[in-house]
């Protein structure tokens, strides 16, 4: 073997060869804790739940009670009371609700658009066009 070999396998014995005293494991992760308190944690959260969905259950399931009503003592008037109700409104009769179109047609303004795509493009061909132009006159000038 060539010395390059021996140095390179000599280091690799003195890799594995290195190990850490102790436990290394048990002193990094922490204790495992006792089943009892994980245990206890999942019944108090079971119980809290089971509250809430037997409260919300207590209100939806219950049927409302009736509004009481309260007696008013009637006391004879004197003069009997009437009540007048206002009429509805009503336009007058010469008033027209629409006016009369006939047999026209009904002309609207026209609305704006977007231009299209090849609008867009011609228009800049173009713009690129006279820009090229002005650079070749100043150019010659």
């Amino acid at each position: 073997m060539s010395q390059l070999r021996e140095q390179l396998e000599a280091a690799r014995e003195l890799y594995l060869a290195q190990r850490y005293p102790g436990d290394l494991a048990l002193q990094v992760i922490p204790v495992r804790r006792k089943w009892w308190s994980r245990f206890a944690g999942t019944a108090v959260a079971g119980l809290a739940a089971a509250i809430i969905a037997a409260i919300l259950l207590h209100q939806a399931i219950m049927s409302p009670t009736p509004p009481q009503r309260a007696t008013v003592p009637v006391t004879r008037a004197k003069r009997p009371m009437f009540v007048v109700l206002p009429g509805l409104p009503q336009a007058p009769k010469s008033m027209t609700l629409a006016p009369a179109l006939g047999d026209q047609p009904v002309f609207l303004p026209a609305l704006p658009r977007f231009p299209s795509l090849l609008e867009t493009l011609s228009d800049r061909s173009e713009a690129i066009e006279t820009v090229d132009e002005n650079s070749t006159a100043l150019e010659a000038s």
